[in-house]
């Protein structure tokens, strides 16, 4: 089961409750991140901290001052410099190109009498990173948004939900290289801070992105796709039966042809024609139906449940995700869905609930 820290608070504040509750996991997750980036990269540690500063502090503070003082709170509680808890932000765009980072695919219920929506996502990575993995309940000071967000330990943003029922899950894509901006740890965090869908949608829209990626966000009743380059985008709506799928190349027209990704990762079609049949065996769907269809071997081992194959490069599935906006709920499946079991976590204006899946 995923450890889950609860923090409470202003910004600085929210930052030293999760140091202090996560300090060792934090050290451990920034060691082994430098440690991976200088041996793929080929570049020293220092040199990577300081190329994370050029390119993203400036922009952090600019944008989202409050999270830059959340990072100031986190490394205060540590004991490690605020530099390299940026860094920390910043592995996406380090590790840019190198994995699929996920499959993603949102459904309408439509059995009930106002449809309501589910948002999937399996989450792809190399496996070190599986044991760093955290769910962070944010609960400020009111009348703002509590989140309830998984993420790897001593960053601010990967998948999440907030109590007005929005959800952002952020994916993989490649066009064009990193340029100076936001990460996406960064925006989809500031995403989940909105009290309104086409508040999100104009976050990832507006700002400043630092390279290409993919932006699925939801809200009870419908969910959004935003496909983004380093200084365009795309809004891709559901289909009439509610439903969206992504996984890891460009579907809108106008970027396909900056779709450098393709050939590297040409499996993703293959996901996206299997989920594409997948969801329609479907008349309605429930929280199990998608994670059956997060658990599909077809296509093993780079199926939509993708599995370690040993290689130069692995990478694998390293959590799954089920949000459901009409409870606040996430339910987590730690590592492959196929052999793991899911937990749901509920967020409430006031409180969050832990429950084991029937």
């Amino acid at each position: 089961m995923i450890q889950k820290v609860v923090c409470t608070g202003e910004p600085f504040t929210l930052g030293e409750e999760y140091g202090l509750q996560c300090l060792e996991q934090i050290r451990d997750c920034l060691e082994e991140t430098q440690e991976l980036l200088a041996h793929r990269l080929g570049v020293p540690p220092k040199l990577l901290v300081q190329k994370a500063v050029n390119y993203f502090q400036p922009y952090i503070q600019r944008f989202t001052p409050h999270l830059w003082e959340e990072i100031c709170g986190i490394a205060a509680a540590t004991g490690i410099q605020a530099e390299q808890i940026l860094f920390l932000q910043t592995i996406n765009e380090f590790l840019y190109g190198s994995f699929l980072e996920g499959t993603a695919l949102s459904v309408s219920i439509r059995s009930e009498p106002q449809h309501s929506s589910l948002i999937g996502l399996n989450l792809d990575f190399d496996p070190w990173a599986e044991k760093h993995l955290v769910l962070r309940e944010i609960k400020y000071p009111n009348p703002r948004n509590s989140i309830l967000m998984l993420t790897l330990a001593g960053t601010l943003g990967w998948a999440g939900i907030n109590t007005q029922g929005l959800t952002a899950i952020s994916t993989g894509l490649e066009s064009a290289g990193v340029q100076k901006g936001l990460p996406a740890s960064i925006l989809v965090r500031w995403a989940l801070e909105q009290s309104q869908l086409l508040e999100m949608v104009k976050i990832i829209t507006d700002s400043p992105r630092s390279a290409s990626r993919n932006f699925l966000l939801g809200s009870i009743p419908t969910c959004l796709n935003l496909e983004t380059t380093i200084s365009q985008t795309a809004l891709l709506r559901p289909s009439s039966e509610g439903i969206l799928i992504h996984t890891n190349h460009f579907l809108a027209s106008k970027f396909q042809k900056f779709d450098t990704g393709i050939v590297k990762w040409p499996e993703s079609l293959e996901r996206f024609q299997r989920l594409q049949y997948l969801v329609n065996q479907h008349q309605s769907f429930a929280p199990e139906n998608l994670q059956a269809i997060l658990a599909d071997h077809v296509h093993f081992p780079k199926g939509i449940c993708r599995h370690d194959t040993g290689a130069d490069r692995p990478f694998k599935t390293i959590a799954s995700l089920i949000a459901i906006p009409s409870q606040n709920a996430l339910q987590i499946c730690p590592g492959n869905p196929c052999t793991g079991k899911y937990f749901t976590y509920t967020l409430s204006e006031n409180k969050s609930i832990y429950r084991d899946k029937e």
